[in-house]
Order: C-alpha cells, then sequence, then structure tokens
C-alpha cells in the first residue's frame, strides 16, 4: 500500500528533533522523536528515530541532508538500512521544518 503524507520537525536545543505528522493511512496527528547520532550541526545529520503504528513502536534511523538553501532530503530506513520512506522539507519558521514523505520515490517538485 502507498503511504504518502505530511510532517514536521522542531529541531531541539540539544540537536535532537520533535515532530508530528499525518498520512493517508492513519486517522489522527500522532508525534515522532529522533535522537542526532552525527556531530553535524543543524538540521543535516543522523538520527535514530521512533514513531507509534498500529500500537507498536518503530525504530529506524532518519538522515538528513540539505539540498540547497533551507531544503532538505529526508531518508528514513530500518535498522539494516533499508529504505522505508522518503521525504523532502523546507525550513519555513526558525528551528522548524515542514514537509512531505511516501514510501515510494518522490518526484521532483
Amino acid at each position: 500500500m502507498s503511504v504518502h503524507g505530511s510532517f514536521h520537525f522542531r529541531l531541539t536545543n540539544t540537536g535532537n528533533l520533535i515532530g508530528e505528522y499525518l498520512n493517508n493511512i492513519d486517522q489522527a496527528i500522532l508525534s515522532e522523536s529522533a535522537n542526532r547520532i552525527s556531530d553535524d550541526a543543524g538540521f543535516a545529520g543522523e538520527y535514530i528515530t521512533s514513531w507509534i503504528e498500529d500500537k507498536q513502536a518503530m525504530i529506524n534511523y532518519l538522515k538528513i541532508e540539505e539540498t540547497s538553501q533551507n531544503v532538505f532530503r529526508l531518508v528514513w530506513t530500518d535498522l539494516d538500512h533499508t529504505p522505508v520512506f522518503e521525504g523532502k522539507a523546507t525550513l519555513l519558521e526558525e528551528n522548524t521544518i515542514y514537509g512531505h514523505y511516501s514510501n515510494n520515490s518522490l518526484t521532483e517538485d
């Protein structure tokens, strides 16, 4: 089944992420949090992220790359580094990115 949705992440003072997402499967806005595991600064970097899906905790890796000024590419992978979701986001206000994601490859906007 194709999953697509939108999300936002806020960068905390300690470099971690706190956010929410919604998609075409769930009937609610749900939370996601990510702990930074790399030495990068800003949003770019590598994280271990978690959220609840079907009453089960999901733990994945998240890599964020800045592709141009204030535009980001996000890739969520499972613990074996197999891609799960891909997303794109833009910095729209201080320390918060907004974007969309899918379990299919995203086309250029």
